[in-house]
């Protein structure tokens, strides 16, 4: 995947690669163990996609992260909106199986960021 104007990748791991803009907005992209999320949040067996993301949100910012949407896309994918400190974050949900997924944070100073969002949701699903 290329960089989406404006940002550029300051981390990569094993298993995640971050990118950040200079106006102080970044997105993490990397897998995600949908069990090990749902056993976080304090449920039990396999669960949705959907159930997933309203789990993750649940974590995010320990606990403090208020969720605003949920959309299950037709291909399976979740995306959702919601709010994180003093900005916006979306998150987008790839299940590969039941087990795994690849999810992608992104962390915006506002909603008005949601183009740049779209770029890097659709720039990664292009390169899949």
């Amino acid at each position: 995947m290329g960089n989406p104007a404006g940002w550029s990748v300051t981390d990569v791991g094993e298993r995640h690669v971050t990118i950040e803009h200079a106006d102080g907005a970044d997105a993490t992209i990397g897998f995600v163990q949908m069990s090990g999320v749902i056993a976080a949040s304090g449920g039990a067996g396999p669960q949705t996609p959907e159930r997933v993301a309203r789990a993750l949100w649940a974590l995010f910012d320990g606990g403090s992260a208020r969720l605003d949407h949920v959309a299950v896309n037709g291909d399976g994918s979740v995306r959702s909106v919601g709010e994180v400190g003093s900005g916006a974050q979306y998150h987008l949900l790839i299940p590969l199986d039941r087990q795994v997924a690849i999810g992608i944070v992104a962390r915006v100073p506002s909603r008005a960021w949601r183009t740049h969002v779209d770029a890097i949701f659709e720039g990664f699903r292009m390169n899949q």
